[in-house]
């Protein structure tokens, strides 16, 4: 039994996807594959190669077939083949080409089974197109059968893209899942990561606050002594600038030297005057003395000479001299405020020189007698405290004062009294108005 099919122009691709469908799900063997007249092998790299175009017909022939009882598939370009021979006279055809299947007996007499030869066909009907036209050599019917051809060329290919489509979109949904949860599990990993770190740098963080606490109470008992160390030096520094400075403010400083101006302006004035009271004397004399005189000079002689007999040149004399008495009083006071000015200067300086020192020393005695207390074993001999603390914070003057002791205050009252008796009553002392008064100075300083 020969059946031959009449189907359209088939690709290579077409061809080899039907070779491989029967070598592979009926298990067909014995493939004899030619390009042209040309005897290829397949499965081979070169039909691979020339495979590669898509719309490539240069497959010419190929036959197959399965076990036994044998079924052959045989393929064939253009039309033309017989029951009896297939390749008889055969005619190109750039519509359709031709597939045969035959089913014969075997030597045995066994013949292929039903189920077989319809399997067979089953899979060929998938992979090829049969014209629904019996009309194969008009020439509208080819060009239908061409446009049916292209259609299921395109309906496959469509088939094929929305399957890989659907295939890849699987892909990606389950490349999409697994990455998300391996996210997921990544996000979860680091917030458990962080939320360890956040927790050691909190417990971290507690104990440096601890040992920063237990560091301030240990430190607490120092404290006064640093404090009183930035206070001392806070006051050097701040004399030791003050020094280098004006001592007195600038109202001050521009009032003193605004009295100072003031006397030598008025000295100066004075002076002036009494200058021109004694030239004026000097005219008068000088004009009174004149025996002959001619021109203005009589005028000036003659109102000499009312002054002279007036007595107003005394006057003159007396004002000039009342002048320059005045003005050398202004001229000694104001010497004697300038000096009083620098003196001052001098003293205020010498204080707060003597006054940074002695705050020096009473922070050293200070801390020398905290430490000595504190170590508790260390005594500090009162000699040397009272030699370190001797004349501490003392304005010139209070030394002497405080060094007088009973004897000094005996032999005192001794030189202020004219008698003294010492008996069984007691010491007696007899004072003198003159030796009272120096005893009360005495007393009073």
């Amino acid at each position: 039994m020969v059946d031959i099919l009449r189907v359209t122009k088939m690709t290579d691709q077409q061809i080899i996807k039907l070779i491989d469908a029967l070598t592979n799900e009926l298990e067909f063997k014995n493939l004899t594959l030619r390009v042209g007249d040309v005897p290829v092998e397949y499965p081979s790299e070169t039909v691979t190669n020339f495979l590669k175009g898509k719309n490539l017909q240069a497959i010419s022939t190929f036959d197959t077939r399965s076990g036994t009882p044998p079924v052959t598939v045989r393929f064939r370009r253009g039309i033309g083949g017989t029951v009896a021979n297939l390749d008889a006279t055969r005619v190109a055809s750039p519509y359709f080409d031709e597939i045969a299947i035959e089913a014969k007996p075997a030597n045995t007499g066994q013949t292929p089974s039903v189920e077989t030869i319809v399997a067979v066909k089953k899979l060929i009907s998938r992979h090829i197109k049969l014209p629904d036209t019996s009309s194969v050599n008009e020439s509208s019917s080819e060009a239908i059968d061409l446009l049916k051809f292209q259609f299921s060329q395109l309906n496959e290919q469509l088939l094929e893209i929305n399957t890989t489509s659907l295939k890849r979109r699987e892909t990606l949904e389950d490349e999409y899942s697994e990455k998300r949860q391996q996210l997921e599990e990544e996000l979860a990993r680091h917030s458990e990561q962080l939320r360890e770190k956040v927790e050691k740098l909190d417990f971290d963080h507690k104990l440096r606050l601890e040992a920063l606490e237990a560091r301030e109470k240990q430190l607490d008992d120092r404290d006064h002594i640093h404090a009183r160390r930035e206070l001392r030096t806070h006051i050097t520094d701040a004399i030791a600038e003050q020094l280098k400075g004006d001592l007195v403010p600038r109202k001050a400083s521009a009032m003193r030297w605004s009295v100072l101006g003031l006397l030598l302006l008025g000295a100066a004035g004075l002076g002036i005057t009494s200058a021109w009271s004694l030239y004026e004397f000097g005219q008068l004399i000088y004009l009174g003395s004149l025996r002959e005189a001619s021109g203005d000079v009589i005028a000036q002689r003659a109102y000499a000479m009312a002054q002279l007999e007036a007595g107003g040149h005394w006057l003159v004399l007396a004002r000039g001299f009342i002048s320059a008495t005045i003005a050398i009083g202004f001229l000694l006071y104001a010497i004697s405020w300038l000096k009083a000015l620098y003196h001052d200067e001098v003293k205020t300086r010498r204080e707060l020189q003597r006054y940074a020192t002695d705050l020096s020393r009473a922070s050293w005695a200070i801390e020398t007698i905290m430490e000595a207390k504190a170590s508790g074993d260390v005594v500090i001999p009162d000699a040397v405290m009272t030699g370190v603390t001797r004349n501490l914070f003392e304005t010139p003057g209070t030394g002497k004062a405080s060094n007088e002791t009973s004897a000094n205050a005996l032999a005192e009252l001794l030189r202020t009294s004219g008698k003294a008796r010492f008996g069984p009553n007691g010491a007696e002392f007899e004072l003198s108005s003159r030796g009272a008064n120096k005893l009360a100075d005495k007393i009073d300083q």
